[in-house]
């Protein structure tokens, strides 16, 4: 297939890509995402515990739509403002600003996990169906993620609230009442308003265009060209339309800020490794070394478990990329030695990667969550995110074997 031929193919997932883009610089220019995020504090009303967990909540669900260490930079000035307010209260600072922090990682990688979108593991996992030409993955859509990760979402959810909010945070400071945020601060403007409107309108359609091609209303080329009237339609909305002499929602100066210049630096030098180890005899070692794997013989439940515990476990001191990478060659040469459909166990591989909760280093959103709230407890950290891990390793192990094969095959 020629590159202009997978590029067609491949289409509508680039242009849902493109567009998560212009929905981050749109919701960043006009401020909406703090306007969420302050309307969720709001709801509280000043309760330590339920302010952990409307953060955990919040975090994920922006990290649905946004990759997960934007969806950090979203809540960091939030974050400074609680931090500050526990500090007047009389809280413990290195307590009040370890459990914030945990709560904004938690919930940036439960999202990372609940979405296509959300991490760099899971556009790790689209290039690597292609380029290993995985059997079946066209089945993997932004609609048929959904289907199996959301109740993930919500199971890792109120469980990482019970470890940041309850197990990370001592009695005293679950007790603490904190001012309730202005209600200015969670009021939307009439162009906040709009930005959510336009990026919920578009990710709708997206949705919608998604399962549409699932059923197979879609002949021939119709989801390439409706993907790219979604996203021109999304461009000239919030870049070129004004509104009674206001500037448009996103300005072209504006359209370009913020490009993760690193993140995507980090995506193609992991790419770029993968492609070296497959290219050497170190690629022919791993395809031997999984050939040697027995996997056909473990339950379901054990052999997800493995794979979980790896991806999870390994990705605590080399980052979830990496290994992520790493793991769907050594994964796809395994099973397709002992005749297993690979694409269930490729997405069960990138769905463990994000949920690595142990070290900063573990995930792009860790890192800046960690490195920019200063005083966090890295034992703490250390401590409830193996707690976290060994629960999110067994949840998975028993939900994945059941979901991804009616999904995308046995």
């Amino acid at each position: 297939m020629t590159a202009l031929a997978y590029a067609w193919e491949r289409l509508p997932l680039i242009a849902l890509f493109a567009g998560s883009y212009v929905v981050y610089r749109l919701s960043a220019a006009t401020l909406a995402t703090d306007a969420i995020v302050w309307w969720g504090l709001r709801k509280a009303r000043g309760r330590a515990t339920r302010v952990f967990f409307y953060l955990i909540a919040g975090t994920a669900a922006l990290s649905f739509f946004l990759p997960n260490a934007v969806a950090v930079l979203a809540v960091l000035p939030v974050l400074k403002v609680l931090q500050a307010d526990f500090a007047d209260q009389g809280a413990d600072p290195r307590q009040a600003t370890t459990v914030l922090t945990l709560s904004v990682i938690y919930g940036a990688n439960i999202g990372g996990l609940g979405s296509l979108l959300g991490s760099p593991a899971n556009l790790l996992l689209v290039a690597a169906l292609d380029f290993l030409k995985v059997p079946g993955r066209e089945q993997l859509t932004f609609a048929s993620w959904f289907a199996w990760s959301l109740p993930l979402v919500a199971v890792f959810v109120l469980a990482g609230w019970l470890v940041a909010g309850w197990l990370a945070a001592p009695r005293a400071l679950r007790s603490i009442r904190l001012p309730a945020p202005p209600r200015s601060c969670s009021r939307a403007t009439r162009r906040q308003m709009a930005a959510l409107k336009l990026g919920g309108a578009y990710l709708g359609v997206s949705v919608l265009l998604s399962l549409a091609a699932e059923l197979g209303l879609l002949p021939g080329a119709a989801q390439q060209i409706l993907a790219l009237a979604a996203l021109g339609g999304l461009v000239w909305l919030a870049c070129v339309r004004t509104d009674g002499g206001e500037p448009a929602l996103l300005p072209w100066p504006a359209f370009g800020q913020g490009l993760p210049l690193r993140g995507l630096a980090m995506i193609g030098v992991v790419t770029a490794l993968a492609l070296a180890v497959e290219a050497t005899p170190a690629g022919e070692l791993l395809a031997a070394a999984a050939g040697r794997l027995d996997l056909a013989g473990l339950p379901p439940v054990l052999l997800y478990l493995v794979l979980c515990l790896a991806a999870i476990f390994l990705s605590e001191p080399l980052s979830n990329t990496l290994v992520a990478t790493l793991l769907f060659g050594l994964a796809f040469a395994a099973a397709t030695a002992e005749g297993l459909a690979p694409l269930p166990l490729l997405v069960a591989i990138s769905a463990a990667s994000n949920c690595a909760f142990m070290t900063p280093i573990a995930t792009p959103s860790s890192a800046l969550a960690f490195g920019e709230m200063r005083g966090t407890r890295l034992r703490v950290m250390l401590g409830c995110g193996l707690v976290l891990n060994l629960f999110g390793a067994l949840i998975l192990s028993l939900w994945l074997p059941l979901a991804l094969p009616l999904l995308y095959g046995r």
